[in-house]
């Protein structure tokens, strides 16, 4: 096993790859991007791709018009498959899946890869996220997500003993752990 000081100092200077997972025609996809681009992280050290998956022309558009690389995924793949295309495609060790609607705030990348640093036997952090939107059903859904499962502004390990979902949609992730653990493609029908 790698001495913690080590790993700490390998990640103040990882470069990591932000998975953009970009599906139909998302609404935001441009603030998302731009909110990527605003890191107050070392923007040399940020590579971001998008993993399209039936997406529509206008945001392939908005994408291609931001120069990002997109990789075109076979038709009714499942999200699975596409975590892993991305662990087994990216040359960094941390990877940052993100799901096109979530848009970040400044720090994210900074904030994430602190915690890992702080905590180097973990394999990965999901964010704290709020709705854009507050309708009804958005609003509900953030109350639940306060007030049942407990996901407020602290740090909060995920066990056996204290269990919630680790959220996908905004995480960064050790590719070298989750390469020996990868994401069940079997379990999820491909439309999923």
């Amino acid at each position: 096993m790698m001495n913690k000081k080590i790993i700490k100092q390998k990640l103040k200077t990882s470069n990591i790859t932000v998975v953009l997972l970009v599906h139909g025609d998302p609404p935001r996809i441009l603030e998302t991007i731009k909110s990527i681009e605003n890191q107050t992280y070392n923007k040399k050290r940020i590579s971001i791709i998008c993993l399209d998956d039936g997406t529509s022309p206008n945001a392939i558009k908005i994408i291609k018009d931001k120069g990002l690389k997109i990789e075109y995924m076979p038709k009714k793949c499942n999200i699975s498959f596409a975590k892993n295309f991305a662990l087994e495609s990216s040359k960094d060790e941390l990877i940052f899946f993100l799901d096109d609607h979530i848009i970040l705030d400044k720090k994210s990348i900074a904030e994430a890869i602190n915690v890992l640093m702080k905590y180097p036997d973990i394999a990965g952090v999901c964010g704290r996220y709020r709705s854009a939107n507050f309708d009804d059903y958005n609003l509900l859904r953030d109350i639940k997500r306060e007030s049942i499962y407990k996901k407020n502004d602290f740090e909060r390990f995920i066990t056996l003993e204290n269990f919630t979902t680790f959220s996908t949609g905004i995480a960064v992730v050790r590719k070298s752990i989750f390469l020996n653990y990868n994401f069940p493609e079997n379990i999820f029908p491909n439309d999923f």
